[in-house]
């Protein structure tokens, strides 16, 4: 009976260790350790110093260059300091002619007034809350991650933010390569 009980533990303790390591793994996938088709922006390297008590953040512009839609699932800011999330949009921007994309970047208000977006090819009444479902890129097309950050004392930050999404039944994680700080007056 003893070394039935013992044995039972051991099994008990590892099923729970695997069954551990599994929720881990599972609860903010990193995909298959390459990058995946929205390409792989981060760690972060510049930051964005934002002289407002909440401001629109929309530096990052992605395309689906795939055959296949993209499920975008979630959105996560990395290492929040005095920030609160208001919300995450992403919007479809057209292309000029040239190629070229002007996209919202950082310090207006939020949500954008009509003359921040006036000044970009963000298509902002178009834009779609998370989850969404990226279609294949249309030849001129890509969309901006838009999203609201308020700060909630004297300095806040954000380390990175990073988009969770799965292409043909693989997960990945997209990083940024832009770090934010909120404060009253930028230097």
């Amino acid at each position: 009976m003893r070394k039935r009980l013992i044995v039972s533990g051991v099994a008990g303790a590892a099923a729970a260790g695997v069954l551990a390591a599994v929720l881990w793994m599972t609860a903010w996938p990193t995909g298959p350790l390459g990058d995946g088709p929205l390409g792989k922006a981060g760690p972060a390297g510049a930051t964005q110093c934002v002289s407002r008590q909440a401001t629109s953040v929309g530096m990052s512009d992605l395309q689906n260059t795939t055959s296949s839609p993209i499920q975008i699932e979630k959105f996560s800011l990395v290492g929040p300091h005095a920030v609160r999330l208001l919300s995450v949009y992403l919007a479809p921007v057209v292309r000029a002619a040239d190629g070229t994309t002007t996209i919202l970047g950082a310090g207006s208000a939020y949500p954008p007034t009509p003359d921040d977006l006036v000044r970009t090819d963000v298509q902002w009444n178009a834009r779609h809350a998370l989850p969404m479902t990226m279609a294949p890129d249309r030849a001129g097309h890509s969309w901006n991650i838009i999203f609201g950050l308020e700060r909630t004392a004297a300095v806040g930050s954000v380390g990175y933010y990073q988009i969770q999404y799965e292409w043909r039944g693989q997960q990945y994680m997209w990083t940024s390569d832009l770090s934010v700080r909120l404060i009253a007056k930028c230097a």
